[in-house]
């Protein structure tokens, strides 16, 4: 009966504790650290051989940092909340078109025909074009039809086989003001 009594109190003990502690990564490491109501209170040690077996990914976003117990008041002080425009992400080759037309500019024909020389030089690959409408809205939808059929007719014009080319389009929260390019 007095080992009972022991192992309750030990387990009330540790219940009633708001410090918990966890393992976490900083800066790739893991580390073990102590939490206090949520908020790491301390950063205690490495461990060794947890993440055995993880492999890095090459494209890993997350840049390191000197790891900080305290949130910086001055830096979150100074950084004022700002209206991002949502926007498809536009890629190092894709032609652009003046906003609400699909008449090809003079820097997206040469470029068209730079695509078609090189679609000419790799027999072997396809071209894919792709543009983004805003969902809904079917005059959205009819541009980059318009915007598509263009770029693909001038590809044509250019040597480059029907066959070769496939077009693609995708709704999005904001309708894109350019094609992109891809090869494959």
């Amino acid at each position: 009966m007095n080992t009972k009594l022991i192992m309750l109190i030990l387990v009330l003990l540790f219940a009633g504790s708001t410090q918990a502690q966890t393992v976490v990564l900083v800066n790739g490491n893991a580390k073990r650290v102590a939490l206090k109501n949520g908020e790491i209170v301390s950063i205690d040690k490495d461990m060794p051989g947890y993440m055995a077996g993880y492999i890095k990914p090459k494209n890993d976003i997350f840049t390191l940092v000197n790891p900080q117990l305290e949130s910086s008041e001055e830096l979150l002080a100074a950084t004022e909340p700002t209206e991002v425009e949502a926007r498809p992400i536009k890629l190092a080759n894709s032609l652009e078109f003046e906003s609400g037309s699909a008449i090809l500019s003079n820097e997206t024909i040469e470029a068209i025909k730079q695509y078609a020389e090189k679609a000419k030089s790799e027999p072997n690959k396809t071209i894919i074009l792709q543009a983004y409408y805003k969902t809904g809205d079917t005059s959205s939808q009819d541009l980059t039809l318009n915007r598509l059929d263009a770029c693909k007719q001038l590809l044509e014009l250019n040597g480059v086989q029907s066959s070769l080319i496939f077009t693609t389009f995708s709704g999005s929260n904001a309708p894109g003001d350019y094609v992109d390019v891809t090869f494959q």
